[in-house]
């Protein structure tokens, strides 16, 4: 376990456990800037600012739970809860688990994502298949095989539901559908 209350960044090549900096201090103080890194995790990254993980030559995939307050990083392919307030959370290859933010922000997965990404005020980007569910103010899949839930709902392909007031899937007879758009 690393720990370090201030202004900080902990780095690691391989982390197995968990890593933790920015601490609350009686009364109520924050730090205001910690940032976790490392090559390759399995276990929990904890941070004020971000967390950060993933190598090109990493020889397993990220698996665990990454908690911030503005960003979460997946460098290559993730088993993953990444949480923050507003922000992003991103994964540069696969994405298995949940991609959640509390406000705003922006949730994207830049291959297959198998899971829930939730964002109440920002958009939901999956850049090829989605299986799983999207739920945000717009939400964007290449292939959706499951449910987008939001104002504006985008694919290219549907084996599922859009629910919202705009529902667009482009190789469809019918591309704009408002309100529901489903097929099976």
């Amino acid at each position: 376990m690393a720990l370090n209350p201030f202004f900080c960044v902990n780095k690691a090549h391989v982390m197995k456990g968990i890593q933790c900096s920015g601490v609350v201090i009686p009364p109520f103080w924050m730090t205001p800037f910690s940032f976790n890194m490392a090559d390759t995790m399995s276990g929990i990254q904890m941070a004020t600012a971000g967390n950060a993980v993933g190598c090109p030559t990493a020889p397993f995939p990220a698996k665990g739970a990454q908690l911030s307050s503005f960003c979460n990083l997946a460098g290559g392919d993730a088993t993953l809860l990444q949480a923050i307030a507003f922000g992003g959370n991103g994964c540069s290859g696969n994405f298995t688990g949940i991609q959640a933010a509390l406000f705003l922000g922006l949730n994207s997965v830049e291959g297959d994502a198998s899971g829930i990404q939730v964002v109440p005020l920002g958009l939901n980007v999956t850049k090829e298949c989605l299986r799983g569910i999207q739920i945000g103010a717009a939400n964007w899949s290449t292939e959706v095989a499951g449910m987008q839930i939001g104002i504006v709902n985008y694919c290219s392909k549907l084996q599922g539901v859009q629910i919202g007031v705009v529902n667009i899937c482009s190789e469809h007879r019918v591309p704009f559908v408002p309100i529901i758009n489903a097929r099976f």
